[in-house]
């Protein structure tokens, strides 16, 4: 008769200590957060794009950063048209950003002005 020894088996199945979550799985789209972009991010890039910063076409760049955005993100999602960035948009973007003052804050902008106000253009 073959008996088993109760000391080596426990009866219980080994437990998988492996997250499967879809996060973990893809952590590149995932990362850590909801799929895609938040109003919130998309708000905050936005935001670069203000009047003292003095952009030579704001409305062009914020369109240029819209579609960076959604570009970055169009292939995650099925039934969505994905969206083209191309080399020369982003060649562009840059361009209109560099021909800015984009570390520029609304105290440096009111320097400015005091600045301006005290030496006049005509002046110099």
């Amino acid at each position: 008769m073959i008996t088993e020894d109760n000391t080596t088996r426990t009866g219980r199945r080994a437990k998988n200590t492996k997250n499967l979550s879809e996060a973990s799985l893809c952590p590149k789209i995932f990362q850590g957060r909801n799929v895609g972009i938040s109003e919130e991010r998309k708000k905050k890039k936005l935001n670069q794009v203000q009047d003292f910063r003095f952009f030579p076409q704001p409305e062009r760049l914020k369109e240029l950063i819209e579609r960076e955005i959604d570009a970055e993100y169009s292939g995650y999602f099925t039934g969505i048209e994905p969206v083209d960035f191309t080399e020369e948009e982003k060649i562009e973007k840059e361009t209109l950003m560099s021909l800015g003052f984009l570390n520029w804050d609304r105290r440096d902008f009111q320097k400015f002005l005091q600045a301006l106000e005290m030496y006049p253009r005509e002046e110099c």
